[in-house]
């Protein structure tokens, strides 16, 4: 099998290694391997379908098969209003599904207060760590005036 290793100053370019080890371009001058301690963010939306959001829960993410450690959290949404969002976290499939009683967000959910935009840089009171095997609950605590929301919750490996 011949190996292949490119080398080269762009986004995306992934490099051969010997044996079956590859590194990619993060964009930010490093090769890094997957895997490897870096930054992600989890996107979703949560859509009332032309309508307020309800109250409630709205979905469900994961199970993760590695560790990760929530870092920051922000909100955009479609116009000026308020809203919390309360994120539950649990074992599965042993516990699943989170309740409330498993609340990671604390008393302080991600927020927007008569605005259309927030974020959260340090998550005080989170349980910010959510180890291998857990999967969350996301539930709108409270809304008025948004009819959408972009979530997005970077985290570290």
């Amino acid at each position: 099998m011949k190996k292949v290793q490119v080398n080269t100053v762009r986004d995306g370019y992934v490099k051969k290694l010997p044996g079956d080890a590859t590194e990619y371009f993060d964009g930010s001058g490093n090769w890094t391997k997957p895997g490897m301690a870096g930054v992600d963010t989890l996107n979703f939306v949560i859509d009332g379908g032309g309508a307020v959001i309800a109250t409630g829960v709205v979905g469900d993410i994961g199970p993760y098969d590695f560790d990760l450690t929530f870092a920051v959290g922000s909100l955009l949404a479609d116009q000026s209003g308020s809203i919390a969002i309360a994120f539950w976290a649990d074992t599965f499939p042993g516990n699943y599904p989170p309740t409330i009683a498993d609340v990671i967000s604390a008393s302080a959910p991600l927020t927007i207060s008569s605005d259309d935009h927030s974020q959260d840089t340090t998550l005080t009171g989170w349980t910010t760590l959510l180890p291998k095997g857990k999967s969350v609950r996301v539930n709108v605590n409270s809304c008025t005036s948004i009819k959408r929301v972009g979530v997005a919750l970077k985290y570290t490996r």
